[in-house]
């Protein structure tokens, strides 16, 4: 149990004290820890620290938190870090006692917490591991030294969650850290290229990174003669050569063509020259409503309707009407690419995203994709 001998030393705090006591008992007798138990307790503490404390009774309540904290249950602990971490001013012993527990207790406090020092960041980056290094990285504030230590430590997990936290800004030693990284994983290039604090050069390293290990990943992995890599390679280049933007910024009613486009892709419908040529062509010169219109025609869709198959982020829609209309694996290939604006960027790089995408497409036939559009 706590020892509250000490409550007598402070007039001011006996009341919250007395009622913080209480409910520890209770919820310290109870068979059923509830949530709301929980929940009680730490607003009981939160009130404390709310309070204009003397340097004394910053002492008195800094030596009862530690005792509860140690003595407490690791869901009572989750409760007391997720309360804490939200507060302006917390008794350093009191964070830090929280910030070294166990990763769920800690990860909280690590992650949220806007009262850890840089010091007690580095500290528990020496001496901890890499699940605590992993909450350190999401913060939504770092200073440049914290990032640049984070940049060099030795896990994977850890340049992921540096690289994807777009509520800070890279140093320049860590952006060139984490670009050396990403040229040997494919996790790390696809959040670290979508960032905007690069600068140009590691930019255009990572993009031209991206397109080697979709081409090496197509020509290990699947059939592709030597007649047709130069045509993939097209593809790739022309995805890697500018940036794209996420999915959410695009407004895809702007990319619904007008009847006037409808018509022109009709008509290489009805003259027979309608051809994974003639949409290939399209995107290559990035006239993507000519492309919906055509791949509509084609499909017999509404063009709204072949946007949102366009949008399916493992291009299986694409795959049967490609299937169904006898388009070769090398040109749906090419589409599958080249279509990257439509589907979301971050997952749409990843090379298990393609191989999923052309699995698909080499196990249908295409009679079976004729049946699923039917």
């Amino acid at each position: 149990m706590l020892d509250w001998t000490t409550l007598n030393r402070s007039e001011t705090l006996a009341p919250l004290l007395i009622e913080l006591y209480d409910s520890h008992k209770i919820y310290s007798l109870a068979k059923d820890k509830s949530p709301d138990a929980r929940f009680k307790l730490s607003e009981q503490v939160s009130a404390l620290l709310a309070n204009q404390l003397s340097p004394r009774e910053e002492d008195l309540v800094c030596d009862i938190l530690l005792t509860l904290i140690r003595q407490a249950e690791t869901e009572l602990k989750i409760a007391l870090a997720e309360k804490l971490s939200s507060l302006n001013s917390v008794p350093s012993p009191v964070l830090l006692q929280l910030a070294y527990d166990e990763i769920s207790v800690s990860e909280i406090v690590l992650k949220n917490s806007m009262c850890l020092e840089t010091l007690d960041l580095m500290y528990i980056i020496q001496s901890h591991e890499a699940p605590y290094w992993r909450a350190i990285a999401q913060r939504k504030a770092l200073p440049d030294t914290v990032i640049d230590v984070l940049s060099e430590v030795e896990d994977e997990d850890t340049h992921v969650k540096l690289a994807a936290n777009a509520d800070i800004t890279l140093t320049e030693h860590a952006a060139q850290r984490l670009s050396e990284h990403a040229l040997e994983s494919e996790e790390i290039r696809a959040v670290l290229i979508e960032r905007e604090d690069l600068c140009q050069e590691l930019a255009e390293k990572l993009h031209q990174a991206v397109g080697d290990a979709m081409r090496d990943f197509v020509v290990n992995s699947h059939d592709t003669t030597s007649n047709n890599l130069a045509v993939l390679d097209s593809a790739i280049e022309s995805v890697i050569e500018t940036t794209p933007r996420k999915t959410e910024d695009i407004d895809f009613n702007l990319l619904i063509p007008r009847e006037l486009t409808l018509f022109q892709a009709r008509k290489l419908g009805e003259q027979g020259i309608l051809s994974a040529h003639t949409m290939i062509e399209s995107l290559r010169l990035k006239n993507y409503k000519f492309f919906v219109a055509q791949f509509a025609t084609l499909a017999g869709l509404y063009p709204d309707q072949a946007i949102e198959i366009l949008k399916q982020t493992y291009g299986h829609g694409l795959a049967v009407i490609c299937k169904a209309h006898n388009i070769e694996k090398s040109d749906f290939i090419n589409m599958f690419l080249m279509t990257e604006i439509f589907r979301t960027q971050e997952k749409a790089t990843k090379a298990k995203v393609l191989h999923r995408a052309i699995s698909y497409y080499e196990r249908l036939t295409t009679e079976s994709a004729r049946k699923l559009l039917s």
